[in-house]
């Protein structure tokens, strides 16, 4: 008898058992490995070098038992000054999404292993007895699919594939994850600055405001120009109050991208890093031709577009063979004597033809190839966008730095002669102090936008000279009160 779609080997006595046994224990003695990293920590330690690969290899060896030694590591990195780098190393530690994004790999390990198993053979006996008795008929067997033995060869190559793929996917979401940290790095370290700067704005303003109420009083200035000086205070105030808010939320969203509750304290430096003497000079189309090397988006698309193609030719080759069987039978009769015999069948091609199938890949190997495309001009686009904005703020930087900062540093200076001489009154003194912080609050804006620019073509390229080697300034904590601002 055919059991369609099975591979049917029917034999009496120890034959049938040591055969049945034989295939048991060839699907039983497959193992599940660990998850393989090595490709991702080559290709991660390439593009992030300044990462500590010993911690990389901790958080990506794959061993159970390493999370007392990743908490010390942890424990370690935040008892210094926060640095773009240790940054990047505590998001890779701790980070739930990156925790996740590896879990999400182990399960495409799993189904990789899964779909070069072959199915479960079925393993039967069955006895019968004359009506008159005698001797037992016995039937001993095995049952395996024939289409699973046919194309585990192609199956084996497409899960391989497959497990690539999410490889690749493993990485763009550990390289995406680790470039938000530098966004948020430097988005928390200008919000900062700023925040210092429009506090010694407000400074000058209640200077300005105090002795506009003791002249008012003396009855040397009139009532418009006191309510003038105090409105000008008030707009400080206001000022303070939103940069504050908004360096609270941005070292919110650093703790957040770190994998920190929000009552976590973090040493952070008091400025963002200074600007490069020159700037990076690359062209385009040359940073472009390194991206399509390194970005793991380019990989994907091109695994998506093999793995469609070789689904294609899986269905032109197999198509035919969905229901087949072969078989062979033996069976001991009540007389003693034993029967062989040999079967091979076919399903009759009449509904399904495999033409769905076929349709199915070739419209997977066209999606691929448009995806493939779209994924070089997105990161085209990038490059070009992300150069371009660190060209212009770092010219823009550069001449508040250079130009307009020590000028206004020596308008400041000639004012403050002026006032000794008498030349000056002391409400164009101060105006002339709040100019220059004015000026210094143009340089951190330019600077911050200078810095996430280039983390973004960091991101766009995964070239490596993007990220800032040393980072300068005093670090502060949440608990210095005369910072109570870093409070969380």
């Amino acid at each position: 008898m055919f059991m369609d779609p099975f591979f049917r080997y029917l034999k009496g006595g120890a034959t049938a058992s040591a055969f049945s046994t034989g295939l048991l224990l060839m699907q039983s003695c497959t193992s599940l490995p660990l998850p393989d990293y090595d490709a991702i920590q080559a290709e991660l330690n390439q593009t992030h070098p300044h990462l500590e690969q010993a911690l990389t290899d901790l958080r990506l060896s794959g061993v159970p038992g390493e999370r007392d030694a990743e908490a010390n590591a942890l424990q370690a990195l935040l008892a210094e000054p926060l640095s773009p780098a240790a940054a990047q190393q505590i998001a890779l530690l701790n980070s739930p999404v990156i925790t996740s994004a590896l879990a999400e790999f182990g399960i495409a390990n799993a189904r990789e292993m899964q779909a070069s198993m072959l199915s479960n053979p079925g393993l039967f006996a069955g006895a019968m007895r004359p009506e008159g008795g005698g001797r037992w008929q016995l039937d001993l067997g095995v049952s395996q699919s024939l289409l699973d033995w046919l194309t585990r060869p192609m199956r084996m190559q497409l899960s391989r594939e497959a497990l690539l793929e999410a490889q690749w996917h493993l990485l763009q979401v550990l390289q995406v994850n680790l470039d938000n940290v530098l966004q948020d790095y430097y988005h928390a370290l200008a919000d900062l600055q700023r925040a210092e700067v429009v506090r010694i704005n407000l400074d000058a303003a209640l200077a300005t405001d105090e002795l506009a109420r003791l002249m008012f009083e003396a009855g040397n200035i009139s009532e418009l120009e006191r309510l003038q000086h105090a409105g000008e205070l008030q707009r400080r105030q206001r000022q303070l109050w939103q940069t504050e808010a908004a360096a609270l939320q941005s070292r919110l969203s650093l703790k957040q991208s770190l994998g920190l509750p929000a009552n976590a304290q973090l040493l952070l430096v008091n400025a963002l890093p200074e600007l490069p003497e020159q700037n990076i000079n690359f062209a385009a189309e040359i940073l472009l031709e390194s991206s399509l090397a390194r970005r793991p988006e380019v990989r994907i698309s091109e695994q998506r577009l093999l793995q469609s193609e070789q689904q294609l030719a899986l269905s032109r080759r197999y198509s035919l063979l969905q229901q087949s069987e072969f078989s062979l039978h033996s069976e001991r009769e009540f007389s003693g004597a034993e029967n062989y015999g040999v079967g091979l069948g076919f399903g009759l091609p009449l509904f399904d033809q495999g033409q769905a199938r076929r349709q199915l890949a070739e419209s997977g190997i066209a999606s691929a190839q448009a995806q493939q495309l779209l994924t070089v001009q997105q990161i085209d686009k990038q490059i070009n966008q992300s150069l371009a904005a660190v060209n212009a703020s770092y010219l823009q930087t550069r001449q508040l730095q250079d130009v307009e900062i020590p000028q206004y540093t020596q308008i400041l200076a000639l004012g403050l002669q002026e006032y000794n001489f008498m030349l000056l009154d002391t409400f164009s003194l101060l105006r002339l102090k709040q100019q220059q912080l004015e000026v210094q609050l143009a340089h951190v804006d330019s600077l911050a936008a200078y810095w996430l620019a280039r983390s973004a073509l960091a991101a766009a390229t995964g070239e490596t000279f993007m990220h800032p080697d040393v980072i300068n300034g005093i670090p502060q904590t949440d608990s210095q009160p005369q910072e109570h601002q870093h409070h969380d």
